[in-house]
């Protein structure tokens, strides 16, 4: 099987060779030159030999446009954090403007897609990274600010989620010219106690399922990625989205499994024993994970992004051990 054939597979609940695996992490130093970050990605997508490339864009570039500054990347996991950005008042809603999705940051981010698709060629799978509607918006206020502002029930803040929402529309079907197979949509909003029931169905599912329903028509592998603790999984299941991806670590593979009726992305901790276990440690843990999963409906992936301080050679271990499996049963 090649990659594409290996998840399509897996997508739809046929017997496979092995079970998928891929890795990903941050590029703090490169992330903004687009030419560097691809050579970047598609270089350690060959040194594993992963099933699939996740693009891993800074995670602040979706707001950069809308004037946001960042600071310095955190050293162990690389992502940016917000030191100022647009949203003050709730009068600032309203400077949110749909923008030429092929300009600025995202336009960045385009040519590094298409210098990695051009790079491995039509038969591997590559996902974009986008942010959900109400996750940019927690980007460009800051969540308390955003979170006050939504209790206040803004009729700005509604008109420039619909912004932000047609500018990823815009900006998603861009990615499919470019040579995206899918998108990894993620969440900030999934767990952590930050939204009750009725938040969540007002404020994100509206706009996340419209952006999933876009995607769904052009991809049959895109990734929901849940990130945070303490998730309400069930206000998740039933979204339109082929694979699901979560950070909590309370919520079992198999019980997601058992939840969720599409694929589950997942089983490797971001830092954890993955980072701290010796080689042996790591595949014992592995294989553990892989004989509780089997090849059913799962890929053995990140349950969010990796350290940047992971040893390479356990990485190794665990692609070789996919691979060793792989070699035993054939």
């Amino acid at each position: 099987m090649n990659k594409e054939e290996r998840i399509l597979a897996v997508i739809q609940g046929k017997p496979g060779d092995r079970v998928p695996v891929s890795f990903w992490w941050h590029y703090p130093e490169i992330d903004e030159n687009p030419k560097l970050l691809a050579e970047a990605i598609v270089r350690d997508h060959r040194e594993y030999d992963s099933d699939f490339i996740k693009m891993m864009p800074s995670g602040m570039y979706g707001v950069e446009d809308w004037g946001c500054k960042v600071g310095d990347p955190d050293p162990e996991m690389g992502f940016k954090r917000l030191l100022s950005g647009p949203i003050r008042s709730p009068e600032d809603w309203g400077k949110i403007s749909r923008r030429n999705p092929r300009e600025g940051a995202r336009g960045r981010e385009l040519r590094c897609l298409r210098e990695v698709r051009q790079a491995v060629g039509p038969a591997t799978p590559v996902l974009q990274t986008v942010f959900s509607p109400l996750t940019s918006a927690a980007k460009m206020a800051g969540r308390d600010l955003l979170l006050s502002h939504m209790r206040e029930n803004l009729p700005a803040l509604r008109s420039a989620l619909e912004t932000i929402s047609a500018k990823e529309e815009d900006y998603i079907a861009a990615c499919f010219e470019e040579g995206a197979s899918g998108i990894f949509f993620a969440t900030q909003f999934a767990g952590d106690q930050l939204l009750t029931r009725a938040e969540h169905e007002k404020w994100c599912q509206p706009y996340e399922k419209r952006l999933l329903e876009k995607v769904r028509r052009r991809s049959s592998f895109s990734i929901m990625h849940l990130h945070g603790q303490k998730i309400f999984f069930d206000r998740y299941k039933d979204y339109p989205v082929a694979a699901m991806s979560w950070e909590d670590a309370s919520l079992s593979l198999t019980d997601g499994r058992e939840a969720f009726p599409g694929v589950v992305v997942g089983g490797l901790e971001r830092a954890g024993w993955v980072c701290s276990g010796s080689v042996s440690e790591v595949r014992e843990k592995t294989l553990r994970i892989l004989s509780s999963m089997g090849k059913s409906r799962f890929i053995i992936a990140p349950g969010c992004v990796m350290s940047l301080r992971i040893p390479r050679e356990n990485l190794r271990a665990i692609r070789d051990l996919v691979s060793g499996i792989e070699k035993r049963e054939n």
